[in-house]
């Protein structure tokens, strides 16, 4: 298990920036300010936010869509994007998944939002 891992952050006050965390629960809990919750994207990506964004009126975040599942929700508060190893813990998000099958863009059906798109 990787100590520190690279992440996609996306944060209402920070932007979107890749950023290195410390690869442990209380580092996770500290980042989304909460109990995580470990959303599977595709099989190179999970997203970690706030598993009680919803019920505790976090902030608006961003609509988020992964084209191989379906996956479509609104989440609320920080969160972060990483990857899983083959024992399913989180490991740093290859370089290739942020720079070729990560994009964003302002979808049509929703009013000042900003999708983004796992491919």
């Amino acid at each position: 298990m990787e100590k520190e891992i690279k992440v996609l952050s996306i944060s209402n006050t920070d932007g979107i920036k890749i950023k290195t965390i410390e690869n442990d629960l209380k580092a996770m809990q500290e980042f989304v300010g909460g109990w995580i919750e470990i959303v599977p994207l595709s099989h190179e990506c999970c997203l970690v936010c706030n598993e009680e964004g919803k019920i505790k009126g976090l902030p608006y975040n961003m609509a988020v869509i992964d084209t191989n599942t379906g996956f479509k929700d609104i989440i609320m508060g920080d969160f972060f994007i990483a990857s899983s190893d083959d024992e399913g813990e989180l490991a740093s998000i290859p370089e290739e998944v942020l720079h070729n099958k990560i994009y964003f863009h302002a979808p049509e059906h929703l009013n000042n939002a900003i999708e983004l798109v796992i491919d």
